[in-house]
C-alpha cells in the first residue's frame, strides 16, 4: 500500500480537529536523519526534532511516519509523546493492512492515543479505550478511537487549554 505524502494526515485531521475541538494544520518539513537501529529509527529522537522545528507553529505538534520506530525500552512502538514539550509521533509501519479503511483506523487510534497523552492522560485499563496501550495489531484493532467515559471525563475536566492564553492547534506533519 502506497500512500502519498500528506495521505494519512488529510484522512485523519478532520476527526482530529473534532475529537479534540483543535484546529489541525498540515506542515511539511523533512524527518530528521536518525541513527537506525536494524532499519529502525529511535521514536524519541522525532518527537524531539518536531518540537525543535516547531516552537512558533501551535502548541501540539504531531508527525506522521512510515518509518519503523522504537524506544530503547521496547523493539517498537506505534507511537510517542512527550506532554512537557507537546510534541508526539505516530509511526505507521505496523499498522499496514491491503484494506485502506482499516489502516486509517488504526492510523487514527494511534494519533488520538499519543495526542490523549499530550492532554496528560494515561493508559487506560478499559481495552476498548483508545488510550489502553497496544502491543499488538489485535490491541489496536479491539480498542475504539474514543475515550471512554473515565478519560472522556477526565479530558472535559481539564479541557483542552493545556497552556493558558494560547490558542491550541494540532499540527500534523507527514514523511
Amino acid at each position: 500500500m502506497d500512500f502519498d505524502r500528506t495521505g494519512v494526515g488529510a484522512s485523519i485531521s478532520p476527526i482530529l480537529s473534532e475529537i479534540f475541538g483543535l484546529d489541525c494544520e498540515h506542515i511539511d518539513l523533512p524527518f530528521p536523519k536518525t541513527e537506525l537501529r536494524e532499519e529502525q529509527c529511535d521514536a524519541r529522537d522525532i518527537v524531539k526534532y518536531l518540537r525543535e522545528q516547531l516552537p512558533q507553529r501551535g502548541d501540539l505538534v504531531l508527525g506522521i511516519t512510515r518509518r519503523d520506530s522504537f524506544v530503547p525500552s521496547l523493539n517498537f512502538v506505534f507511537g510517542l509523546a512527550d506532554m512537557k514539550s507537546g510534541a508526539a509521533m505516530v509511526s505507521f509501519n505496523r499498522l499496514k493492512n491491503s484494506r485502506q479503511e482499516i489502516f486509517l483506523e488504526r492510523c487514527l487510534k494511534e494519533a488520538v492515543h499519543e495526542i490523549g497523552h499530550l492532554f496528560e492522560l494515561g493508559h487506560c485499563m478499559n481495552p476498548i479505550c483508545v488510550m489502553h496501550f497496544s502491543n499488538s495489531l489485535i490491541e489496536t484493532d479491539l480498542k475504539s478511537y474514543k475515550f471512554c467515559e473515565r478519560c472522556s471525563e477526565r479530558i472535559s475536566r481539564q479541557g483542552t487549554g493545556r497552556r493558558k492564553g494560547q490558542t491550541q492547534k494540532v499540527a500534523t506533519r507527514h514523511e
